[in-house]
């Protein structure tokens, strides 16, 4: 299992379960450490502008398919963190995504 936030924990239960990484990713990383990845991550690769976003995958059907329910998981640490503005482009993508899908 990954490390517990502990008593003193920065960031509410329920983010610290939405953005939990793998285990072979976690053990290497605090709670708070992968929270703030997230929320870094979230503004460069959550949206229609892609531009910023450094993974090398993100052209691709799969990173587009999987990067909407990323996007929505980190959606529940953006109240908690209000230097982040999410601007509704993750729900704007989940939509784009989805009307793909069908």
């Amino acid at each position: 299992d990954c490390p517990q936030a502990g008593e003193n924990a920065k960031y509410s239960e329920a983010c610290y379960k939405a953005t939990e990484p793998p285990y072979f990713v976690c053990i290497n990383m605090t709670p708070d450490e992968w929270v703030e990845k997230a929320l870094d991550t979230y503004p460069r690769c959550c949206g229609e502008d892609l531009s910023e976003c450094t993974c090398p995958v993100k052209d691709y059907w799969f990173f587009k398919n999987k990067i909407a329910d990323y996007c929505a998981k980190v959606e529940v640490c953006i109240d908690a963190d209000s230097s982040v503005s999410s601007g509704g482009d993750a729900r704007f993508l989940r939509g784009q995504v989805e009307d793909a899908n069908e």
